[in-house]
């Protein structure tokens, strides 16, 4: 069932491009224009290291529809198993990650007195655990 539940292509950072995402909001108008790359004249030195790719490296997705209509439309896919469907969509509402972390008054304690660059890398270490 793993490997029927590829859902996501993954992109390499290296060949995302430029994207452009237009959003109405307040009836205006708003173009964002994104790049995954820097120009080499960016004074940031952490764009200047660059990317290197392994298994940590954060990656852009993008859903295969044409795919999960193969896998999950009983019409087409004859072999699909309901009943591990429906067990799927719940484990994925339960949520289990939602009592996973401890939230206690001793972290947000232990948290608050961290200083320097200590703190800056328990952040990092946050924002990537929220992202991954």
């Amino acid at each position: 069932m793993a490997a029927q539940m590829a859902l996501v292509k993954p992109i390499p950072i290296s060949k995302l491009g430029n994207y452009i995402k237009t959003r109405i909001i307040n009836t205006k108008l708003f173009r964002v224009k994104m790049s995954a790359s820097s120009s080499k004249s960016s004074s940031n030195k952490a764009t200047k290291k660059g990317i290197k790719e392994s298994l940590l490296t954060p990656r852009f997705y993008t859903t295969d529809f044409d795919e999960m209509e193969t896998l999950f439309n009983t019409d087409i896919n004859k072999n699909l198993n309901e009943a591990e469907f429906e067990a799927l969509l719940q484990e994925f509402n339960t949520d289990y990650n939602q009592t996973h972390f401890v939230r206690n008054k001793d972290f947000k304690e232990a948290a608050d007195k961290m200083q320097g660059p200590m703190r800056q890398i328990f952040v990092e270490f946050l924002e990537r655990s929220c992202s991954a």
